[in-house]
């Protein structure tokens, strides 16, 4: 698809590096419309580009960098702005959850990824929003 070196592969890298700046300047002015808006839309064409079949975080097919520029892109937002760490873990699993419901062959890397947070964070903080979406989105 891509060259691996040399031109045509600037110009998909670029396009994630822009995701995850869209994603930071809509942190620092606190635009969760605007946010949620373009992590609707992004995972709408990523769902174009592979509505099947499994991705993976670590991927080289185009679908694989859409979902981890999205998921990066998410964590950035929710890192940006003057939140506490319950509000940013809410923003995290309801566009991570947003993410699955438009794009269902996102659904192990994105349950990887809350599993992985719930068990850095421990049960005291993933108990309130972590673990819940972690069951709802194991049960689809």
């Amino acid at each position: 698809m891509y060259e691996r070196r040399g031109g045509p592969d600037k110009l998909p890298r670029q396009k994630y590096r822009d995701k995850l700046l869209t994603a930071r300047l809509n942190g620092r002015k606190e635009d969760a419309d605007g946010f949620g808006w373009w992590v609707r839309k992004t995972a709408e064409e990523g769902a174009q580009l592979k509505p099947r079949g499994r991705l993976t975080l670590s991927g080289e097919q185009e679908g694989d960098r859409v979902l981890a520029a999205l998921l990066n892109a998410i964590y950035m937002f929710a890192k940006c702005g003057q939140k506490e760490l319950r509000e940013r873990i809410r923003t995290i699993t309801t566009h991570f959850r947003s993410v699955v419901e438009i794009w269902p062959a996102s659904l192990l890397p994105v349950t990887g990824c809350i599993n992985r947070m719930a068990q850095e964070l421990g049960l005291d903080i993933s108990k309130h929003d972590i673990l819940p979406t972690l069951l709802d989105l194991r049960s689809l």
